[in-house]
Order: structure tokens, then sequence, then C-alpha cells
């Protein structure tokens, strides 16, 4: 099965994200139980330079950004790195983190959403069947 997600139009707005500064833009593209995997989410998001989204801790999923284009400073626990084009971060499950847009463009990412295995262990089993996969 094929799925098609317009990552490019209908963006939602979302102000002061986690305590944080400013508007960014964000979608869902897909589900975890779109596919056999343990994914919660696919996203896209884009944050305009001096947006902000504030500390926060990662109790529910694992997070891996995918860096599109422009420049951030992510906040991981105590440590703070400038990512860019090309870069990919994981916060792990009960892991700390913050974001900061920097620089002249919108900082956009791809962000897939994990289910850590204590989590996805307490949730009801999903999978595609042959036919939605094949589709």
């Amino acid at each position: 099965m094929a799925i098609i997600s317009d990552a490019h139009e209908g963006l939602a707005k979302l102000v002061g994200v986690h305590g944080g500064a400013g508007a960014l833009g964000w979608k869902r593209l897909g589900t975890g139980n779109m596919m056999s995997s343990a994914v919660d989410s696919y996203e896209i998001a884009e944050m305009p330079p001096g947006t902000r989204a504030g500390r926060h801790v990662h109790s529910r999923t694992e997070e891996l950004f995918f860096v599109l284009s422009g420049r951030a400073v992510i906040g991981l626990g105590d440590e703070k790195v400038e990512v860019g084009p090309g870069d990919a971060i994981l916060t792990g499950f009960h892991g700390v983190q913050s974001v900061d847009a920097i620089g002249d463009e919108p900082y956009r990412m791809l962000v897939i959403e994990a289910l850590p295995p204590e989590i996805e262990a307490g949730l009801p089993e999903h999978r595609p069947s042959e036919e939605e996969a094949v589709a």
C-alpha cells in the first residue's frame, strides 16, 4: 500500500509548544498503524527563526528528527548542540529536549515518533493485513 501525504500544505499553527515562544507549523503525515512498525507517527514541523519549543521530557515516545533545512540549537539533557540540514537527532525515552530555531530561514524537520518497548507492550497488537501491505 502506498500512502501519499503532502508535506508542503496544511501545516497546523501551534503556539507556545512545551512552554516555548512563537508559533511553529506541524502536520502529521502518517501513523504507525499504517505500517508494520512500532512507530507512533511521522510528522513534518517547521519553526521560523526565533521560535522555541520549551524544555520537555519524552515520557511516551522516542523521537528522531531529520533536519531538512534551516538551523537550530537542540537541548538534549544538559547539552546544547547546533544542527543543520542532514543532521539526525535522537531523543530517547525519558530524554529531555528543547529546540531553538536560529538563523535566517525556517528550521524544517521530519519527525518520527517511535514507541519504546515498555509502551508498545501495553497496546493491542495491530499489523496491516497482507492486502493492506501490498495494495
